[in-house]
């Protein structure tokens, strides 16, 4: 299931109001996921904890991909 969430790390220190998010649980899942990104020409990046204070957070409408 891929839900539109707002995200922000850990401090709010960088935040964005739309973002597409999966939580995979298998292998297989993510392999779906990234399979379906590449059908749709779609960006992602993976997420753990968002500890960070650097401005590395993905631009709007990319797919977040949740690790932990």
């Amino acid at each position: 299931m891929v839900d539109v969430v707002p995200f922000q790390n850990w401090d709010g220190t960088s935040t964005r109001s739309r973002l597409f998010m999966v939580n995979p649980s298998t292998l297989e899942e993510i392999q779906e996921v990234v399979a379906m990104m590449q059908l749709i020409n779609m960006r992602g990046r993976c997420v753990g904890s968002a500890y960070s204070y650097a401005d590395v957070f993905p631009d709007e409408d990319t797919l977040l991909i949740n690790m932990t």
